[in-house]
């Protein structure tokens, strides 16, 4: 015993979650109160992914709230550049991030899983 005594933070997270820069898009139905819909999409950064979802930077506010259900489009720079088609739910928003997470388990996505791997 030193005698000394420090604070110290630990962040634990369920699944691994890879840093990334990757330009995407969403899309997702919006109701305005008179009960019409209409197609909203918008542009989008994929700034973290693991295989529950992912964390993106939008260039403008948020016209979705929590709870919405978007589809999203973004390819990675793998070796294959492949193409990720997803349906996610929203689960928070905190300024121009949201966190998404994956509406349906994605543990059969090979190119996604593989690159989550990857040392890149």
């Amino acid at each position: 015993d030193c005698g000394y005594q420090y604070l110290a933070y630990l962040e634990k997270r369920k699944k691994f979650r890879k840093q990334t820069h990757l330009d995407g898009k969403y899309q997702f139905t919006a109701q305005d109160p008179g009960n019409k819909t209409s197609e909203v999409t918008g542009r989008m950064t994929v700034i973290d992914i693991s295989s529950t979802g992912l964390r993106v930077k939008l260039p403008t506010p948020p016209r979705f709230s929590v709870g919405d259900t978007l589809r999203v489009e973004f390819q990675l720079d793998d070796v294959n550049h492949s193409l990720i088609k997803k349906e996610v739910i929203v689960v928070n928003i905190f300024g121009s991030n949201a966190g998404l997470e994956f509406a349906f388990n994605p543990s059969f996505d090979t190119s996604l899983g593989f690159y989550l791997l990857s040392k890149t």
